[in-house]
Formats: C-alpha cells, sequence, structure tokens
C-alpha cells in the first residue's frame, strides 16, 4: 500500500504543527530520561525554532521603518488595524520548510 504525495506531504506539515504546538523540550526529555544527548537536542530544537520565529515576525511586519527607527515603533497593545501579514508569513514559512 503506498501513501499518495500529497498525503505524505499533508501528514508531515501536521507532525510539524502537532510538535510545534506541543513542549517539545519536556517531552524529550522525559522520554530521554535524562539522556545528555536528547537534552542537547532539545536544547537546539528551541534554539532553532526561536531563530526561525523571529526571521517570519520580521520578514512579515506591514510597516515599514527607516534605518533610525525601531522596527516595532508606532504599535500599541489593542490597536485594530493588522500589524502582520498573514500571506506573507504564509509564503516565507513555505519557503523555509520546502525550499
Amino acid at each position: 500500500m503506498d501513501i499518495s504525495l500529497t498525503k505524505k506531504k499533508n501528514i508531515f506539515i501536521f507532525y510539524i504543527r502537532y510538535e510545534i504546538a506541543q513542549n517539545t523540550y519536556e517531552l524529550r526529555i522525559e522520554k530521554a530520561r535524562f539522556n545528555y544527548k536528547s537534552v542537547l537536542e532539545s536544547i537546539f530544537d528551541g534554539f532553532l525554532f526561536t531563530a526561525m520565529h523571529g526571521s517570519l515576525v520580521t520578514s512579515s511586519l506591514i510597516r515599514e521603518t527607516t534605518e533610525n527607527e525601531y522596527a516595532n515603533e508606532g504599535y500599541r497593545f489593542g490597536q485594530e488595524e493588522e500589524t502582520y501579514n498573514i500571506v506573507a508569513t504564509h509564503g516565507y514559512f513555505g519557503r523555509l520548510i520546502f525550499d
């Protein structure tokens, strides 16, 4: 029984979303029973996820700033207008994962 490429891709995407939603650091430590290699892998996974998230947020900001201006300047808590462009975010994340 062979699973089509589309189904494999959907399963992979679901797995990525599930892993992001879970706290992988704690799960891996529980499963590893304090195996130092798994702990190091979890720490580096966290670093990678943090770097990817920061890059994703930076690339999807709607408002452009000058080099003399702080990137988040002008945004207020509770503002009604959008801060991030979800289409740009989706495209960036797709290129990051699948290219």
